[in-house]
């Protein structure tokens, strides 16, 4: 399903996302610095999975890539498989808002860029554990 944020169409707010604490953005009077994981109320995807608009920025598999190819009517992230990023790819795409960022970077589809090199105290990575399926044959 398509989201202008990742938990639907209403903006993030500073008491339900970690962003724009940073003097002079729109939290700055919250405190800086990202919060625990899963904190934020309003930050949660209608499947459950929080922390996708804000907090910190994830580090993703793909090399960054300027333009994103024509795609017609069916879009899909352009995917870097192991050995085919494009030759001298030096830059990582990061997805996700970050706590000392504006509110646009807490778009769904939103991305930015950083040296595979380079350290940031706002950009982290993701662990996932798929869920065992229940008895009952569900996810």
């Amino acid at each position: 399903a398509r989201r202008t944020f990742p938990w639907g169409e209403e903006a993030p707010r500073c008491d339900g996302v970690v962003f724009g604490r940073w003097d002079g953005l729109a939290c700055a009077l919250a405190g800086r610095g990202a919060e625990a994981v899963g904190r934020a109320s309003q930050d949660r995807t209608p499947e459950g999975v929080r922390d996708l608009g804000g907090n910190v920025a994830e580090w993703v598999t793909d090399a960054f890539v300027a333009r994103h190819p024509v795609c017609g009517d069916v879009c899909r992230d352009p995917q870097n498989a192991p050995g085919t990023e494009p030759l001298g790819a030096a830059q990582r795409v990061v997805r996700g808002g970050f706590w000392n960022e504006w509110a646009g970077s807490t778009r769904a589809a939103g991305r930015s860029r950083l040296r595979r090199d380079e350290y940031r105290a706002n950009v982290g990575f993701r662990c996932v554990i798929p869920r065992a399926p229940s008895s009952d044959g569900g996810a």
